[in-house]
């Protein structure tokens, strides 16, 4: 039994069309995470390149949810010391566009972003922004 062209092409035309937009179709993440301010240092790369240092998992899974929303690699765990190693080979330009970063309620100044996440994958402190500019001396703001 032969089917005519004009009834299969339509068919075939329709199967690509749905393989397509199911091909196409971006996975979203929708979890609500709901994290503690618990201080255990996770330790992960988005490339290989550059480590980044999250305060704990659930943290580095709620920021992997939003990357996956957003289109952005996720950060992979690897181990402290080799993250260590990538951040030893980071270099930061010695412009001053100084962060104030607060951690335990402690504020900090470094000269730029670039300097805050160096100094956090060298100490594991896991420093947040807390203002653009300087930090004020002696008192918390």
């Amino acid at each position: 039994m032969q089917f005519p062209i004009t009834l299969i092409l339509p068919f075939l035309l329709f199967l690509g069309i749905f393989y397509k937009s199911e091909a196409r179709t971006p996975k979203l993440c929708n979890i609500a995470y709901d994290c503690t301010n618990e201080e255990n240092p996770v330790w992960a790369t988005t490339n290989g390149q550059f480590c980044e240092v999250f305060r704990n998992e659930c943290i580095r899974l709620s920021e992997n949810c939003n990357r996956v929303n957003t289109n952005r690699p996720e950060a992979k765990r690897i181990s402290r010391r080799k993250c260590q190693e990538l951040c030893r080979s980071q270099v930061c330009l010695t412009v001053y566009t100084p962060v104030c970063g607060i951690y335990n309620n402690k504020k900090r100044t470094f000269g730029n972003d670039c300097e805050m996440s160096r100094y956090i994958c060298k100490t594991g402190q896991t420093f947040s922004l807390y203002k653009r500019g300087a930090c004020e001396k002696g008192r918390l703001e």
